[in-house]
């Protein structure tokens, strides 16, 4: 997997009535600190999340942008002191290019704290010369990566909708959001 935060996988759950972490090692605190690489990793291809969110987009009338997010620096915070576990988090940042484009139109924040079986993870987008779109969830494993659009700035002022994410090559990933007025 491309995107990953410890070789094993990016997903934090416990199996379910076993309680054995899955993920993330053993039940045994490791002091090695994890490799992050940006969100954690969708199960949902590329192309089926441009597919759906424009084919939402299409019978909502909500607009949709499409993004290529180019991870450029990024920190892990080991809260606990006992290696990767639920309360530590990560922080990343990013260019923003249009899907096709190749000019830098902005960039991102996004900060992902470890939960016992998720992500939560919150984040803003800046795309330069029109606003900030908002956008925060609890990710869950094994599925898809979508967070709420919760608000805006400048011309994404009072915005909702929907921003879901998927792996692309080279490290990169997909930013598709449906935005509703």
């Amino acid at each position: 997997m491309k995107r990953t935060l410890i070789a094993a996988g990016c997903a934090a759950v416990l199996a379910i009535g076993g309680g054995v972490w899955v993920g993330f090692g053993s039940a045994t605190a490791t002091t090695a600190k994890p490799s992050i690489h940006g969100w954690p990793s969708s199960t949902v291809p590329a192309a089926t999340t441009v597919a759906s969110v424009k084919a939402d987009a299409a019978t909502s009338g909500s607009q949709v942008l499409l993004l290529r997010e180019h991870p450029v620096r990024e920190v892990f915070v080991d809260v606990t002191e006992n290696g990767f576990s639920a309360g530590d988090y990560f922080i990343f940042e990013s260019q923003l290019r249009y899907l096709q484009g190749a000019e830098v139109v902005g960039r991102d924040s996004v900060r992902c704290t470890v939960g016992p079986r998720t992500f939560i993870c919150d984040a803003t987008a800046l795309l330069f010369g029109k606003g900030k779109v908002v956008a925060y969830a609890a990710i869950f494993p094994h599925g898809a990566v979508s967070l709420a659009v919760t608000g805006g700035t400048g011309i994404y002022k009072g915005v909702g909708g929907q921003l879901n994410v998927a792996d692309l090559r080279h490290g990169d990933s997909l930013l598709a959001f449906e935005i509703t007025r």
